[in-house]
């Protein structure tokens, strides 16, 4: 009889476990059971709102929810939920604090033709890390700044530079009064036999307004020597953005403050 009442007393349990309830149309509810899936170690919580029933899962993902068990304590509370949209694509984020750390578990979701919502890629991140890291890293926004052209004159033998000035798009949404890039330039019948000749790096406090077309003076190249004949067939320019000032503030910082106040004001 003792193993008849063990054996039930573990089907009660595993029955109890699946039973949490869900409104999966209701995005609060996905984000309160993604909590309790943590809180209380039990998977089959989280199953019932992963994406194939979180069958299908890549090691990665394996990884990143096992860390987020090992994160996670009874005691911890949400903070904060928010649900934000990028193109295509939706995101759930949950907010929680632990020690004088804030951190933030992050999931993309969708919903389906009934509006019932399934997550997947979970992830963790330390926000405090994340703005320090913010703070101590170069602005570099690459994909915002178009290097669109160089241009240069030469000597009457045309070996030599006389000067050289690139020109840039400014596509940050943002004025900006200091940039640093590195100017490359190769030498060659084609890019891929050419071989560098000049690789010099180029600070400028002349302001670039948002959406603005400007040009900045390659110092270095006047008066440089290239050594052959310089025409436009012959040379190949590339340009790598460094830094540019000023650095706005991150997302991650923002977030932080955010927290904090937050945390404030429940606590009043």
């Amino acid at each position: 009889m003792k193993k008849i009442f063990f054996f039930l007393g573990i089907v009660l349990i595993g029955l109890s476990s699946c039973q949490y309830n869900i409104d999966k149309t209701n995005i609060y509810s996905v984000a309160k059971a993604i909590h309790e899936s943590f809180v209380q170690k039990d998977t089959t919580i989280l199953r019932q709102i992963f994406k194939h029933h979180m069958d299908s899962i890549s090691n990665d993902q394996r990884d990143r929810i096992k860390e987020i068990q090992k994160f996670y304590n009874p005691k911890l509370k949400i903070i904060k939920i928010d649900t934000s949209s990028f193109l295509w694509f939706h995101v759930l984020d949950l907010f929680t604090k632990k020690g004088s750390n804030f951190y933030r578990i992050r999931a993309n979701y969708e919903r389906d033709s009934l509006g019932e919502i399934s997550i997947d890629d979970l992830e963790l991140s330390n926000i405090n890390e994340e703005c320090e890291h913010y703070k101590n890293t170069p602005y570099c926004p690459s994909s915002q700044i178009e290097f669109k052209s160089i241009r240069w004159t030469t000597d009457y033998y045309g070996k030599t530079f006389k000067s050289g000035e690139v020109t840039l798009k400014n596509n940050t949404g943002q004025d900006i009064n200091y940039i640093k890039f590195r100017v490359i330039l190769r030498n060659g019948n084609s890019y891929w036999n050419s071989k560098t000749f000049f690789n010099q790096t180029v600070e400028s406090y002349k302001p670039s307004y948002k959406g603005d077309i400007s040009t900045y003076r390659i110092p270095g190249m006047e008066n440089y020597y290239a050594g052959f004949k310089i025409h436009k067939d012959n040379l190949y320019f590339n340009a790598v953005l460094i830094e540019v000032l000023p650095k706005p503030k991150s997302y991650w910082c923002n977030k932080l403050e955010e927290l904090k106040k937050e945390v404030i004001s429940k606590s009043e």
